[in-house]
């Protein structure tokens, strides 16, 4: 489902159409292009990624607030994710460090990074590899 309730699928031409959710985490995708279907309120889904829930927690959404006293985070007003607060801290600190690691990538892009954000965007390419495997 979507923020606004629409029941989407892969396209049947999509290379992830027999996607099946697993877990009570559902499947989350990326996509390039939503086509709407004429009939109720579903659309297709094409140009597709399957992300993890750690993804998208760190990559996905343009918006992410902790709730320390719920302990969860909502991305994008509508993505519910529950962990303890030290552990959604962290998330919202990581994504705080992506962000400014990428400003200052796009308005300084022969400069090194500073050395406490190398690392740490060190850390998180290390994270998200050992989550490969």
């Amino acid at each position: 489902f979507t923020a606004t309730q629409w029941l989407v699928r892969p396209h049947p031409a999509s290379v992830n159409r027999s996607i099946q959710p697993t877990s009570e985490e559902g499947v989350w995708l990326l996509f390039n292009s939503l086509l709407r279907s004429g009939e109720g309120r579903g659309a297709r889904l094409l140009n597709t990624s399957q992300v993890s829930p750690l993804q998208l927690l760190l990559l996905g959404g343009s918006n992410a607030e902790h709730f320390a006293s719920l302990r969860r985070i909502l991305l994008d007003g509508w993505i519910v994710c529950n962990g303890s607060s030290a552990v959604n801290q962290m998330i919202v600190d990581a994504r705080r460090t992506l962000s400014i690691s990428l400003e200052l990538l796009c308005t300084r892009p022969q400069a090194p990074l500073p050395a406490q954000v190398a690392a740490a965007i060190d850390a998180l390419k290390q994270l998200l590899r050992s989550e490969e495997r």
